[in-house]
């Protein structure tokens, strides 16, 4: 099992997974009001605004690529999620994750002390870990909860630390100092009857109220200290942009948004696409229908136009999660074309549904054609041996290329493959273009989901081009 802090890609499989522990083992405990309140909390644009602005941290817990459980914390220390898959409990992944946000706080937070406000069925639980109650169950906005403490000692100093015998110190009298002065609170806190207000700054273990949080609150630490590994030197935000100058058109972004809730089944529809404004073209309608078709495509399939089967498959499930989160990146714009990735991470049904397809539009805008890889390349033997070279070079891990045949390849790349584990896909860039597919391979050892490509320059691409227009209006940047 591998615990480690999630990317943004993978917020929405969290929060699914997230929504089937809750709905499955505490929304019986909650009124319809606690319920709702949950629900508004985990919505992937909340989430993701926590992620974005770094007030909340997550965990997950994998077993090769399956997320187990899930982690989540503020950055004062207060534990807002901990939930593993129910057919997982009593394996330690809990305990796992939350050794994982224990020594996190420790290193890089400064913190010596975790808070969570547990659901009324975790305080056996948390008390395991070695939380203690601090009050009594309490109700908020429909939320019951338990508020608990847990005081980082100087055995987890001593762990975290091994090499900084001065941390340890000053860990050991922080902590004496922050025990005594937890002792001294909750005495007073009796004695005053302070015990109802003391939690209402705090994001609920189980629950969300976000009114009361203070953009300007005093975080214990230093949050320098903590270096964050952004995603933004890899997927598509790590193409890089040709543009030319003085362009007669603008790019707006769109987006669709649809969410729901119920006792059945989640859907999260999170897309975004592009639109061109002021485009001197008399197919700048079709040409933006094509861009908003492909970043919907999975949201039709879905949500919007399934199957008479796939609603089928649906009601089998006994928690059925689908949903798809699209981003898009325009790699390359001129008056005369335009190309534009998208990223769809998606779920089919359940949360071990999800797969991550790139999907991509090359268009002429004078003509409003869609280029395919079978138009600008020639798919021979020399192509394809070209083409699995330089993928082997830029993605020597990655098995999925030596899985099928070449020639298996060829059929994908000119769309005449008869399966539906691959879909080929091209883009192009600043000083260049790469050509790849996304997979779903699905064999029970090897199983993986992903997309690859294999870069080319205008240079390494040049002896295998076809006699497409295509090349008459491109590779001028290099």
């Amino acid at each position: 099992m591998n615990i480690r802090m999630l990317e943004q890609r993978e917020l929405l499989s969290a929060m699914h997974l997230v929504w089937e522990v809750f709905a499955e083992n505490t929304a019986p405990l909650y009124s319809p009001e606690g319920v709702a309140e949950f629900q508004r909390f985990i919505k992937i644009d909340h989430i993701t605004e926590l992620y974005n602005r770094r007030e909340m941290y997550f965990w997950g817990a994998y077993e090769g690529t399956e997320l187990l459980g899930v982690g989540a914390m503020y950055q004062n220390g207060h534990i807002s999620l901990l939930d593993v898959k129910t057919v997982y409990h009593n394996q330690g992944i809990g305990r796992a994750l939350f050794e994982a946000m224990k020594q996190f706080s420790t290193k890089n937070l400064g913190l010596m002390r975790l808070t969570v406000n547990a659901a009324p069925n975790a305080v056996d639980l948390y008390q395991r870990f070695g939380f203690y109650m601090n009050a009594q169950e309490q109700i908020k906005n429909g939320i019951r909860f338990v508020p608990m403490d847990y005081v980082i000692s100087s055995a987890d100093i001593k762990q975290y630390n091994k090499k900084s015998h001065t941390g340890l110190i000053i860990g050991i009298v922080v902590a004496a100092v922050v025990i005594l002065t937890i002792v001294a609170a909750i005495f007073f806190r009796v004695f005053v009857n302070f015990v109802n207000n003391r939690y209402d700054s705090y994001t609920y273990g189980d629950g969300w109220n976000d009114d009361s949080w203070d953009d300007d609150y005093d975080y214990y630490g230093n949050e320098d200290d903590y270096t964050y590994e952004e995603d933004d030197n890899s997927g598509i935000e790590s193409i890089p942009v040709y543009e030319s100058a003085g362009l007669s058109y603008t790019i707006e972004s769109k987006d669709y948004f649809e969410e729901e809730y119920g006792t059945k089944m989640q859907m999260c529809m999170d897309i975004e696409y592009p639109q061109l404004n002021g485009l001197d073209s008399e197919h700048a309608d079709k040409i933006n229908q094509i861009l908003k078709d492909c970043a919907m495509e999975m949201a039709n399939t879905l949500y919007l136009n399934p199957s008479e089967d796939f609603k089928g498959y649906l009601l089998e499930q006994q928690y059925a999660y689908i949903g798809s989160q699209v981003r898009y990146k325009v790699t390359y714009m001129t008056e005369d074309i335009i190309c534009v990735v998208f990223q769809d991470v998606y779920f089919t049904g359940t949360t071990s549904d999800q797969y991550i397809d790139l999907r991509t539009k090359t268009i002429n805008l004078k003509e409003g054609t869609v280029y395919e890889i079978k138009d600008i390349v020639n798919l021979d033997d020399d192509f394809m041996d070209a083409w699995h070279t330089s993928m082997k070079a830029e993605a020597p891990d990655v098995a999925v290329t030596d899985l099928i045949l070449l020639d298996d390849f060829k059929k994908v790349f000119a769309g005449e493959y008869e399966g539906d584990e691959y879909a080929s896909a091209f883009f192009l860039k600043d000083g260049g273009l790469e050509i790849g597919l996304s997979y779903h391979y699905s064999d029970e050892e090897t199983g993986t989901v992903g997309w690859m490509t294999a870069p080319f320059t205008w240079d390494e691409i040049a002896s295998y081009k076809t006699d497409s227009g295509m090349w008459k209006i491109v590779g001028n940047d290099n």
